[in-house]
């Protein structure tokens, strides 16, 4: 029974010694750590401005022309009051004459109509260039709109208006 006992022994021995050994390696482990704990880390310094140079003798300054901003478009005035009378008509659809990306041309349109109320000028995006819808008149279905027979002589041209739905033209 003494030989039993003996090869238990044996086999608890080398268990016990890595167990050991494993323990000791973490010890040393952990003093020879060089990271501090978080908790006493000292603050990083913030980095110093460097030392100020002494201002360079000023030479006299000649004019300069600062330009002054631009007024706000009467376009852009208009078509932001338009969008709200279109919004407030009695009809689903309008005629739309043009969409038109120069001022010139939008402001043409606008002197031929002779100041009537029935003229619109919408804000339009056309391949991200901010440009005009310009339209007529309020009608209750789109084919009364495409034939905008109220339309005056002074803005028909050779193409046929198109009625778009008015809804579809307000943001």
């Amino acid at each position: 029974m003494a030989a039993k006992q003996d090869d238990s022994e044996r086999g608890f021995l080398p268990g016990a010694l890595l167990v050991g050994a494993v323990l000791a390696i973490l010890g040393v482990g952990a003093v020879l750590s060089t990271d501090p704990p978080r908790e006493s880390r000292a603050p990083i310094p913030a980095a110093t401005p460097p030392p100020r140079a002494e201002p360079l003798p000023e030479a006299p300054a000649a004019p300069v022309a600062v330009p002054e901003p631009a007024p706000p478009s009467d376009l852009a005035s208009r078509a932001a009051e338009d969008l709200r009378r279109l919004g407030q008509s009695a009809g689903r659809y309008t005629a739309q004459l043009v969409v038109a990306c120069k001022p010139e041309t939008v402001e043409r349109l606008v002197a031929a109509s002779g100041g009537a109320s029935e003229l619109y000028v919408l804000p339009a995006q056309v391949k991200g260039s901010a440009c005009f819808r310009v339209c007529w008149g309020s009608y209750m279905t789109s084919d009364e709109a495409s034939r905008a027979a109220d339309l005056p002589a002074a803005l028909r041209t050779a193409d046929r208006p198109r009625g778009v739905e008015i809804v579809s033209v307000l943001p």
